[in-house]
């Protein structure tokens, strides 16, 4: 395989396949693969994330969305005043949900990684593809 394409060819009498249970498993393998790569998007955005005690760097986790899509959030709340972790030092908001914030270090994750969640994405989408056929 070459780049970031994914090619799979299929010979077999169709007519003895359930479209709709392909469909699921294959929906399945897609979304097995952008969540890896959302894990390890999250996993490598640790060292950014600014620290004093920790608690808002391991509040990060993901929330599924609709259409094979997951939201890196990051919602530790200061235990002395309510008020979320980091809100003035990344006043340049990303993405803001229901009080939850995703920050700056996201996009500076993904700066010093090019290329890389797409690879993890594909890497683990044909592994499951694979999979599925026995192969």
């Amino acid at each position: 395989m070459s780049g970031d394409a994914i090619k799979i060819t299929i010979r077999t009498d169709a007519s003895n396949w359930n479209i709709g249970l392909f469909r699921d498993k294959f929906d399945k393998c897609i979304e097995t693969g952008i969540r890896q790569a959302s894990q390890a998007l999250l996993k490598d955005c640790r060292p950014y994330v600014p620290m004093l005690t920790g608690r808002l760097r391991d509040s990060g986790h993901l929330v599924a969305l609709e259409g094979y899509a997951f939201q890196l959030v990051w919602d530790a709340a200061n235990p002395r005043d309510g008020y979320k972790y980091a809100r003035i030092q990344y006043d340049k908001i990303l993405q803001h949900v229901d009080g939850k914030y995703a920050s700056q270090w996201v996009k500076r994750t993904m700066q010093d990684n090019p290329g890389r969640y797409v690879w993890i994405a594909n890497r683990a989408i044909e592994a499951e593809i694979l999979r599925m056929f026995g192969v």
